[in-house]
């Protein structure tokens, strides 16, 4: 995320056993559950509580094929 001036933020997940997918800023978009709304974690097939490192396996991200407007940019984005 560019703050002006050249100045950059990021975020580290490192094995994301800490950091929750739908309520931290792992993204730098905002809490995803405040972009996606509150049926999205049912759509995707994604726990509410869920960390990052559940929605992974076999280097693949579990997230159900949604016909959710919000699929592809939130697929993109990750």
């Amino acid at each position: 995320m560019d703050l002006g001036s050249g100045q950059f933020l990021r975020f580290e997940i490192k094995d994301g056993l800490d950091t929750f997918f739908w309520h931290d800023d792992w993204l730098q978009l905002g809490k995803l559950i405040d972009i996606t709304g509150p049926a999205c974690p049912n759509l995707f097939g994604i726990p509410l509580n869920a960390k990052v490192a559940d929605t992974l396996g076999n280097e693949r991200w579990r997230a159900r094929c949604s016909r959710s407007r919000q699929f592809p940019t939130l697929r993109a984005a990750i």
